[in-house]
């Protein structure tokens, strides 16, 4: 007996020294809690990816409706919906890359429609309104920004037009209903000191119904903000600087001092005006070599980026003018370059020629032929 304890003795105390005097036993709870902590964790990247992939489906939906008026010829709502899809999913190259066909399109659309001799006025005055049906519509929607883009583009097309010019005044009074939050900061933008708005409330004494009103119109005032802003640096990021230069201008009618949208405006600008002249350098050093096609397409890349250009105008109706088979040669070079499967080459060719001649049908189809194709590759 007496070996026994002194045999059990002798292996306590090896254990002792093996663990350590200080050493005590985890409770089982500690285990718990470790295998919920795990849990927890892969539940929430679980919700995280089931959130992901819901922004893709409804970005994919947008970009379908886009396909839609696209094919509808209504490049515009187009545009719009090719937008969207790349706000809820930025990584959609697709979209990207159709958002630029659109844009194309309706650039194309609207010189044909100003150049056309018969029913101008009215081809205008029907734009016009169609702007200013839907600034009423996104005003219904209490989407005031949206709203107030569209009537501006309306009176761009009609100058007089009181309406809109009237509809305008009232959108834009809402920036002056309450106090807007600071700047939204987009991921990779300058880093700027915060502003503190201007709180009209505080200045005078507002009715508690209308308190509430203005607390829901700045809500929607504040969304459309950060959609805005977002969506220029994302032209910005695509080379679009006139489209981002319109959304900057657009955040600062309604809130003058974001910081962050004054920042990107003028880089915007600058660096519009550096596109521009290179536009214009690549148009005289193709007109001094004599190719006609490089100078037709730098001409259209002005107009394109400035529409009110009449410098380029005039220098490209004047090729026209003087080159009259430059249709069926440019329509020629895109068969050749298509049949060697530069699809790219091909689209700017037989684009161009849709610039020159809106109605030849045979660059019409072939421009949707190599379209496709391009949209099935990655």
């Amino acid at each position: 007996m007496f070996n026994n304890f002194f045999i059990n003795f002798f292996c306590l105390m090896i254990c002792i020294t093996l663990i350590g005097p200080g050493a005590n036993l985890i409770p089982a709870a500690e285990y718990e809690y470790e295998d919920n902590t795990g849990w927890e964790s892969a539940v929430e990247e679980d919700e995280s990816e089931e959130e992901r992939n819901q922004q893709k489906q409804k970005a994919l939906k947008h970009f379908k409706l886009g396909k839609k008026y696209q094919t509808d010829q209504k490049y515009h709502k187009a545009i719009r919906e090719y937008q969207r899809a790349l706000a809820l999913n930025p990584d959609m190259i697709k979209a990207r890359r159709v958002l630029v066909w659109a844009k194309r399109d309706l650039a194309r659309q609207r010189r044909f429609q100003t150049s056309s001799k018969e029913n101008t006025l009215e081809a205008l005055v029907k734009e016009a309104k169609d702007h200013y049906k839907r600034g009423r519509k996104y005003e219904r929607e209490n989407t005031p920004l949206e709203a107030a883009a569209e009537y501006k583009e309306a009176i761009r097309i009609i100058p007089g037009y009181p309406e809109a010019k009237e509809a305008l005044r009232g959108v834009q009074a809402q920036r002056t209903l309450a106090p807007l939050p600071p700047a939204v900061t987009a991921a990779g933008s300058k880093a700027l000191p915060a502003y503190q708005p201007v709180d009209m409330t505080s200045r005078y004494k507002v009715p508690a119904s209308r308190q509430q009103r203005s607390s829901k119109a700045q809500q929607s005032i504040r969304a459309a903000i950060q959609k805005h802003y977002l969506q220029g640096c994302q032209m910005m990021d695509h080379g679009e600087y006139s489209t981002a230069i319109k959304e900057f201008e657009l955040i600062l009618e309604f809130e003058p001092e974001h910081r962050e949208a004054q920042h990107k405006l003028n880089v915007a600008k600058k660096r519009h005006a550096v596109k521009v002249k290179k536009a214009k350098r690549e148009a005289a050093l193709a007109q001094s070599k004599g190719d006609t096609m490089g100078a037709l397409s730098a001409l259209r890349d002005i107009v394109n980026i400035d529409p009110t250009n009449e410098e380029a105008l005039e220098a490209w109706e004047k090729i026209k003018r003087e080159n009259k088979g430059i249709v069926d040669e440019i329509y020629r070079k895109g068969v050749k370059v298509y049949a060697k499967g530069y699809y790219t080459k091909a689209l700017q060719a037989w684009e161009l020629v849709l610039d020159i001649d809106p109605q030849n049908k045979k660059a019409r189809e072939n421009i949707k032929k190599v379209r496709q194709k391009m949209e099935l590759m990655k």
